[in-house]
């Protein structure tokens, strides 16, 4: 796990080391198992969290940072697709008409005229 959060450092990857009691691994856990993935991590936060003694500067730094789905592109869109998925948002034109995500994820494409939506604008459903 260090050696991937080191090759990962980019997308502010951490290692650390951290002890919780049993009930606190259980709420961790379902926070998890529901892709609350943030609150998680927030949860987490709250407890004495130790880094390796030669990164640790730099892996308290990203510590700071994250959550923040702004710094890592590739977890911006898998929270985008799955958000849509779920039915907890929807993408529309500047027309307001209803648009569908590309693979990609830059691009949305409005099902009312076809045409490609370079920035969609994303609403709560």
């Amino acid at each position: 796990m260090y050696l991937r959060a080191l090759a990962n450092r980019h997308r502010h990857a951490v290692y650390y080391e951290v002890w919780l009691a049993e009930d606190e691994v259980r709420k961790i856990r379902q926070l998890m198992e529901k892709r609350r993935w943030q609150e998680a991590l927030m949860e987490l936060k709250k407890y004495q969290i130790t880094f390796p003694e030669k990164d640790r500067k730099e892996f308290e730094e990203s510590w700071k940072l994250i959550p923040n789905p702004k710094l890592d592109k590739m977890f911006q869109q898998r929270l985008l697709h799955e958000a849509l998925y779920e039915g907890v948002v929807s993408l529309r034109c500047s027309k307001g008409h209803t648009v569908k995500c590309e693979p990609d994820g830059e691009y949305a494409v409005c099902q009312k005229r076809g045409e490609r939506v370079k920035n969609p604008i994303y609403s709560l459903v």
